[in-house]
């Protein structure tokens, strides 16, 4: 029989992690030109695990960089496009769009099993929860 205080240690600490989301547990950076902005992030919690999702429309899939360091999860992105004229050139821009996002990651998040993918301008990261991060059924207690 397992024992409710790790599940319930493990709940509390996932609950305080959630609090704290998007406060001091989260940091994200602009690109140099300061013209860019940060996707928005949508989080989900499920019972077997939590949900990112990062709104970032205009981005090719293998312009997204996804690590993890210790429990710091960074995603970031990176668009470069040049607009070319043919002949003389009067004028020629330049566009880049770049940003970076961290989030600390609680320690009752399963690291070896996050998925990442690209779809229709959103970025979605699943986190799997450990097992006794896991919200248990409820169930009977017989009385003796």
């Amino acid at each position: 029989m397992k024992s409710m205080y790790p599940t319930h240690r493990a709940n509390q600490s996932l609950n305080k992690w959630m609090e704290n989301f998007f406060n001091s547990d989260l940091n994200y950076t602009m690109g140099a030109d300061n013209t860019n902005t940060v996707p928005k992030v949508n989080v989900h919690e499920y019972s077997d695990r939590f949900e990112l999702e990062l709104s970032a429309p205009g981005y090719e899939k293998d312009a997204f960089s996804v690590k993890l360091d210790n429990n710091r999860l960074t995603v970031s992105g990176k668009v470069e496009k040049e607009s070319k004229e043919d002949g003389q050139v009067r004028r020629r821009e330049f566009f880049s769009r770049s940003f970076e996002r961290s989030f600390i990651l609680p320690r009752t998040i399963e690291v070896d099993g996050i998925d990442a993918t690209y779809t229709n301008g959103i970025l979605r990261l699943a986190l799997p929860k450990k097992e006794e991060a896991k919200e248990l059924p409820p169930r009977q207690i017989a009385i003796g």
